[in-house]
């Protein structure tokens, strides 16, 4: 039998800290576990958008207060039993014309766009995605062990992909046939997998070509 529980324990909550030098950002903004802890949950929007549109607006942010642009090369992928997806193989840098290049303030400003969410704010998405959908009962210890393996798993990506894509799974099947039953429940993480790295690998390529840009 199938029951709607929450996952909420009494797991202990991590601290943030927040200070680093732009070396330091710049140097660790390209790994989603070395990436400084900011309050992001801040800005996230009441409306669900969709990261694609952040992304949209820090790449004319990086042209217009960076001079750069980013010229992105990648695929299409269609598979039958997922919606259309790209795959990023590489991004190039290309200096905007009239504008000073300023690859350090870029580094910022993709490590606080690439930065995860507080784990007592993920740990609230999850609570409310288990209140949404069918999840098996499970005794105090498997829950408890369950909700820190996918607080950890989760916080390798950024914030606003994580809540987007915990936002958006109770009504994916709706939108798309092919997660019409499996939205229902619990997802498992082969499910979210792919779209959390789908809407990461923007961030990710575009910090290593400035890193590159930035270290050459």
């Amino acid at each position: 039998m199938s029951s709607k529980i929450s996952l909420i324990s009494g797991t202990a909550k991590e601290t943030a800290q927040a200070a680093e030098s732009v070396t330091g950002i710049a140097h660790s903004a390209c790994s989603s576990e070395g990436s400084a802890e900011r309050t992001l949950s801040k800005t996230l929007p009441a409306k669900l958008l969709s990261p694609a549109v952040r992304d949209k607006d820090l790449q004319t942010l990086l042209e217009q207060q960076c001079g750069v642009h980013l010229r992105v090369m990648g695929r299409m992928m269609f598979p039958d039993d997922a919606p259309p997806y790209r795959i990023i193989e590489h991004i190039a840098i290309q200096p905007v014309e009239g504008r000073q290049v300023d690859t350090a303030t870029g580094l910022i400003m993709l490590g606080h766009a690439l930065a995860p969410a507080h784990v007592s704010k993920i740990e609230g998405w999850i609570a409310e995605l288990s209140m949404l959908v069918h999840m098996r009962r499970q005794d105090p210890f498997y829950s408890d062990l369950m909700l820190r393996v996918w607080t950890d798993r989760l916080r390798q990506y950024p914030a606003d992909v994580v809540w987007y894509i915990l936002r958006l799974w109770p009504g994916l099947g709706a939108k798309n046939a092919a997660f019409r039953i499996s939205s229902k429940f619990w997802p498992a993480w082969s499910d979210i997998h792919p779209m959390l790295e789908g809407y990461s690998q923007w961030r990710r390529k575009a910090c290593e070509a400035l890193q590159l840009h930035h270290d050459s």
